[in-house]
């Protein structure tokens, strides 16, 4: 009975394997512009007082930008405070 039911676990795990084998990739854009951007983007940003913030962007306007973080909630940012900022970009690649 024991074999019975290794066997049936063997199959099911079996079966649900993938036929191939997928690769995310992360890279990041430099922004040169606010034009590069819109609502939705992931972005990376350094401060000129150097700090890390890295989120999606939930409002964007001539003075600056509204990004939602993970960590620390929503946080406005002037564009004269951004120091760099890049556009996560993520692509997958499949292998058969």
């Amino acid at each position: 009975m024991r074999w019975l039911w290794f066997c049936l676990l063997c199959v099911c795990f079996a079966g649900c394997e993938s036929t191939y084998q997928s690769n995310t990739y992360t890279y990041y854009e430099l922004v040169h512009s606010p034009g590069q951007l819109k609502v939705g983007d992931r972005v990376k940003i350094v401060t000129n007082d150097e700090v890390a913030l890295e989120g999606s962007i939930i409002r964007i306007n001539d003075e600056g930008l509204v990004i939602s973080d993970e960590t620390q909630g929503t946080q406005r940012l002037w564009w004269k405070d951004v120091h760099v900022m890049h556009k996560v970009k993520k692509t997958v690649t499949a292998e058969e």
